[in-house]
């Protein structure tokens, strides 16, 4: 009886989560964030090509064709997939969607309602339901997470990370018990939080393995430790088929940029700078962490009070997660930020925010669980105070939010002087200056140069020698010309040469040569003289087919995992 009551309690909870989360979404939902930072710049451009090309048949979009006016991008042998494919399972409900804004918000609105959902199942395994329910709906809330990631930057991909966040710390605290089942629920999202924003993997891979240690009893800590370190490697196999050409394939395009600059990691520490206090936003940034790390420090000091001894344990691991995170935003970590470069990659530590908001969210619930009466001074002032934070934190995101989709507000009280064009910048599609192919000179990567090199030529053109070429197929990694050359030629094609472009005379097994032209950095094959035949191919390389296999038998070892998992608990059970 007792059983179906919780049931019926979790029930509720999850359509309440769904009901708030879908409030909270209403303007994304019904178009109101065209000025987030990064929505048309970056992620409206990728959604759509991406979408574009999935549901034409290709499985794994990596080369998106129609990018830089048609010139090609490699952006996605690099970025996470997995938000993109949430945003093009709507695209049949809006066929006529030619820009795709509906199915990327629907899916921003998704990832949102999915959060909550996930957050509730990891914190009423670590506190009773009704206060996982109030946390669960804060941490939808919370300005990093709503307003930040999904009204001001529209950081769709680490928007999509805070879904995944709680699963890993569930299937955590599920391993520590020794339940072996946990072990490939963690690597299935660890494998979708790599395939999402390899940034939040980088600064939250610390947590599972730090949070083992400090719930497990230390007898069963080795075994724990064990299983979750096959638990993380089974993640990385399966996200292989995205990871491995991803880190081994940089050195073809322009990484560098996304690490000087403005977006150098010295650059960008809260409360330094000149560019720090000459904008609204980080400055805006900068006073929520402070009050979303007091929010923290409150609920600690309750939680502290509870009359149960692992609650308190709990309290004070996520208290000093809280703090360090809080820490690693500040100038004053920088010598950490030397000592491991690898994390110099975020760029912004402020993106430290994710983990602050995942600690700050336990602490509440953890904080709201130990709230029993009769409430004793100290408790009931810092009950004030914390709750007085978070209503402050929470307007002020509202706020925020409330700006960025309101066109005469976002104009008087930012920065930004004029609205994009939609139209013109799908139409372009110039990518992340990062994801351009390093033989293309950094001098023609903008929006203008690119649109003139796009609509400068034909899909071929003739470069050097004399003959007639025209194209009889134009496909998605796969072109065919028909070439009648009196002399030898070089023909330069509509897209920007990438490592993986072969060209073969229809019929024959020799290998044409491939190379960038010399001042465009486009694709361009030399053919022999006579009539021929010529297929220009994007193959994948020994990346992507390492990718492949390391992913295709990580996954056969999941398998393999939960049928021995399943047949042990068979043999154990009481008959």
């Amino acid at each position: 009886m007792l059983l179906i009551q919780e049931k019926r309690i979790t029930g509720i909870h999850i359509i309440g989560i769904v009901m708030i989360g879908f409030i909270l979404s209403i303007p994304a939902i019904f178009g109101g964030i065209f000025e987030a930072h990064d929505l048309i710049a970056f992620h409206l451009k990728w959604s759509k090509h991406f979408t574009e090309q999935f549901w034409t048949g290709e499985l794994y979009p990596r080369w998106l064709q129609n990018m830089n006016a048609g010139l090609g991008s490699p952006a996605f042998f690099f970025y996470g997939p997995i938000p993109y494919y949430f945003s093009s399972l709507f695209h049949p409900f809006f066929p006529n969607d030619s820009s795709g804004w509906h199915q990327l918000s629907l899916s921003a609105a998704l990832a949102l309602l999915a959060s909550g959902i996930t957050a509730y199942i990891w914190l009423k395994d670590i506190t009773n339901q009704n206060s996982a329910f109030i946390a669960a709906i804060l941490y939808m809330a919370l300005p990093y997470h709503l307003a930040v990631d999904l009204y001001v930057r529209f950081a769709y991909a680490e928007h999509w990370s805070f879904v995944w966040l709680p699963l890993l710390l569930y299937f955590t605290r599920k391993i520590s018990t020794g339940s072996k089942f946990a072990l490939v629920g963690f690597a299935i999202s660890y494998a979708l939080l790599i395939m999402t924003h390899i940034i939040t993997v980088l600064i939250f891979s610390i947590i599972p393995i730090s949070y083992l240690f400090f719930i497990t009893e230390r007898k069963q800590r080795k075994q724990a430790l064990l299983y979750l370190l096959v638990a993380i490697l089974l993640g990385i196999g399966l996200s292989a088929i995205y990871l491995v050409p991803a880190m081994t394939t940089q050195k073809y395009i322009s990484m560098i940029e996304i690490r000087t600059g403005r977006y150098f990691y010295g650059n960008n520490f809260l409360f330094f700078g000149e560019n720090f206090f000459s904008s609204k936003f980080n400055l805006y940034l900068g006073v929520k962490t402070i009050l979303l790390a007091g929010v923290a420090g409150g609920a600690f000091f309750l939680a502290r009070q509870h009359q149960i001894a692992k609650i308190r344990r709990e309290s004070r691991y996520w208290m000093i997660i809280a703090m360090s995170v809080f820490l690693m935003t500040l100038p004053i970590s920088k010598p950490i930020w030397e000592i491991f470069s690898i994390i110099q990659r975020i760029q912004h530590p402020w993106r430290f925010n994710t983990i602050l908001t995942v600690a700050t969210t336990a602490l509440l619930a953890l904080g709201i669980s130990a709230l029993k009466k009769p409430i004793n001074v100290a408790t009931k002032n810092t009950l004030a105070i914390t709750s007085s934070l978070v209503v402050i934190l929470l307007l002020s995101g509202a706020v925020v939010a409330h700006i960025y989709t309101s066109p005469e507000l976002l104009y008087k009280y930012t920065t930004l002087e004029k609205p994009l064009d939609a139209n013109q910048e799908l139409n372009i599609s110039l990518d992340a200056p990062e994801y351009r192919p390093k033989w293309v000179p950094p001098e023609i990567f903008t929006a203008s140069k690119i649109a003139e090199l796009g609509n400068s030529f034909a899909r071929a053109r003739i470069a050097v020698g004399q003959g007639n070429i025209s194209i009889t197929k134009w496909q998605l990694r796969h072109i065919v010309l028909q070439t009648n050359a009196i002399t030898n030629l070089w023909v330069n094609i509509h897209q920007f040469y990438y490592p993986g472009w072969t060209a073969k005379i229809n019929g024959e097994s020799r290998i044409l040569p491939v190379e960038p032209s010399t001042t465009e950095g486009l694709l361009s094959v030399s053919i022999p003289p006579g009539q021929h035949q010529v297929r220009l191919t994007l193959e994948a390389g020994v990346e992507e087919r390492t990718g492949q296999i390391i992913s295709a038998i990580s996954a056969l070892l999941i398998i393999f995992f939960i049928w021995r998992f399943r047949l042990d608990n068979l043999r154990n059970f009481q008959w």
